[in-house]
């Protein structure tokens, strides 16, 4: 059709845009000479790439180039918007490529304006386009017309967020066939690529090792978010939790995919930022379209839930959205807890066993596994399948491998800190110190509801945490947070408790001590040398929400302010406390 045709012209002509173009730079551009060179030619890389890979019938390069949810306009194509990775991805295959064997673009008039992380452009050009099959394979179509698009950063990359092209003339021509060789041929049969997309290779260049270590460096600018830029071992912690993030990161970013998908380790006992110490979670991508299996068994713990969602933190600059919560319980289990269920947009045709609704926009499906009585309690076993995707897994491309590295090691790795980070700066700034308040912490479970506050103490202090424990309630813990928001060690150190691991009082009452020495009692939160840091409740499916309290008494005098029966806890108790602790941790799934 002539209007695939245009369109196709747009496109192609859109793509040499800056190669022929000098940018007007904006006047709110980066001032560094360095950076804003850098942004250039980050930009002018995306046509480049682009006019490449349009013309080599490219579509896994060709996707790549744009954010995740980029746009192009077609409307003055007569086509409707299309957005994101795959749609995009299935208009370039099934519109684009078959439309014109090959076509020659010329651009001029260029104009590049950078404000920060977006840039905005328009250009004029010139098409000429080849051997459309439906005007025949003699036919030169010539298109002229103006583009504007926009660009914008995600994830520490350049990225096309929206193309839009307007054809002002148009008109189609003879042209002597047999004389067109560069294409390799003449006729429809040319239109479509022959080679399987699997057997073609990606034109693009790697970056060298030392370009995506590069974009590690501005993560180093986040002491000055923590507690105290000058401390050495703050500092110190940072560069660890960094580390963490990179090694957390190459799960999520690289173990699976929403065609092939795992269950990838997410938070536990050695990514600490920050999960609930009685919980192991799991991550795994989805999307939309797809069809999800999951199988295993539920085991014994105290909790097995699944939530849907998109932007998981750190992976996205957006707010995290939470679609659905489902708990394992309201499955229909099998006499050993076997577990058999579909996630997906609808039901399946004649699919007659347990299924969950897969929300639109969902991106991941996050379980969590809750123990209250570590180490004896039996863990799920859990697998997922999407049943509608070819079986053979691919080989990551070139393409591919870049742009996951450049979102981890340029976004996520900084991104999880400094969300984090910042939570704890605005509970500094509203006061909140030795004070507690609710939260839904960007999100929660529908079921629950977080305590929060931030505890301050110095060497000869002690803080008691006293609340009364709601009659009915399906779960309830308290967790200490260190000053950049990690879990305090909770393997060889007792910085969370739990309803099944904590003694109440003859009144019926919790109380626990934070105290950076062992005060001999039962209930000692330990906050691992941290003067300063984040408690976090939870109370689960609970028939009340009490808030509790936090007292700093001076440590010489706790006893006289807690009930006159608290148990002594001596060094030998608390190091076979800590003991089977340790193993209790030790024995639960973390991978």
């Amino acid at each position: 059709m002539r209007s695939t045709s245009r369109l196709r012209a747009g496109l192609v002509a859109l793509a040499a845009a800056v190669v022929f173009g000098a940018g007007a730079v904006g006047a709110d551009e980066p001032a560094a000479p360095v950076a804003l060179e850098r942004a250039r030619a980050e930009i002018a890389r995306l046509p480049i790439a682009y006019a490449w890979a349009v013309d080599h019938k490219d579509a896994d390069a060709l996707v790549g180039l744009f954010a995740s949810d980029g746009i192009y306009d077609l409307s003055a194509y007569g086509f409707p918007d299309v957005r994101g990775h795959a749609a995009l991805r299935r208009f370039f295959l099934e519109s684009v490529f078959p439309s014109e064997r090959c076509s020659f673009s010329s651009i001029s008039n260029v104009r590049i304006e950078l404000d920060g992380t977006r840039a905005t452009g328009a250009d004029y050009f010139i098409h000429f386009g080849y051997g459309n099959p439906k005007l025949g394979a003699d036919v030169r179509l010539h298109v002229e017309g103006q583009h504007f698009y926009e660009f914008r950063l995600e994830q520490g990359r350049w990225k096309i967020a929206r193309m839009r092209g307007h054809p002002t003339f148009e008109r189609s021509e003879k042209f002597a066939a047999a004389n067109l060789r560069h294409c390799g041929g003449t006729g429809a049969e040319n239109a479509a690529p022959t080679t399987p997309a699997t057997e073609r290779r990606t034109e693009m260049k790697l970056a060298s090792w030392s370009d995506y270590v590069e974009l590690l460096l501005p993560a180093g600018e986040l002491t000055q978010l923590t507690f105290d830029p000058a401390s050495e071992q703050l500092r110190a912690d940072l560069y660890r939790q960094f580390l963490m993030n990179l090694s957390l990161g190459y799960f999520l970013y690289f173990q699976s995919t929403p065609e092939h998908p795992e269950w990838a380790p997410f938070l536990n006992s050695v990514f600490r930022l920050q999960p609930n110490p009685d919980d192991t979670y799991l991550l795994a991508p989805v999307t939309d379209d797809g069809i999800y299996r999951v199988t295993g068994e539920r085991g014994s713990v105290r909790l097995l839930t699944f939530l849907t969602g998109r932007h998981m933190m750190g992976m996205s600059d957006e707010p995290g959205e939470n679609f659905g919560y489902f708990d394992a319980d309201e499955l229909h289990l099998g006499p050993a807890g076997e577990l058999d269920f579909i996630i997906s947009a609808t039901r399946p045709p004649g699919w007659n066993g347990d299924w969950l609704p897969l929300h639109a926009g969902s991106e991941f499906i996050m379980v969590r596994q809750r123990g209250y009585d570590w180490g004896n309690e039996r863990e799920a076993a859990l697998a997922i399948e999407r049943v509608d995707a070819p079986p053979l897994k691919p080989r990551p491309t070139a393409a591919e491998t870049d742009e996951r590295m450049r979102a981890l090691l340029g976004g996520f790795t900084s991104r999880l800190s400094r969300k984090w980070l910042e939570f704890q700066n605005a509970a500094l700034r509203r006061g909140l110190v030795n004070q507690l308040e609710f939260s839904d912490m960007g999100g929660s479970a529908p079921p629950q509801k977080y305590w929060v506050g931030m505890f301050q103490l110095a060497p000869g202090e002690a803080l008691i945490l006293e609340t009364e424990i709601p009659r009915r309630h399906r779960y309830w813990n308290v967790q200490l947070n260190d000053e950049l928001w990690n879990a305090v060690e909770f393997v060889y150190r007792q910085s969370s408790l739990n309803g099944h691991q904590a003694r109440l009082d003859s009144d019926g009452r919790f109380r626990a001590v934070i105290a950076l020495d062992d005060p001999g009692v039962p209930n000692w939160l330990d906050p691992g040398g941290a003067e300063q840091g984040m408690l976090i409740g939870r109370w689960y499916q609970a028939d009340s929400l009490p808030l509790p309290k936090l007292t700093k008494v001076p440590f010489g005098e706790l006893r006289a302010h807690l009930p006159a029966d608290t148990p002594v806890v001596t060094a030998a108790a608390r190091a076979e406390q800590l003991r089977q602790r340790s193993i209790g941790a030790q024995l639960r799934r973390r991978w």
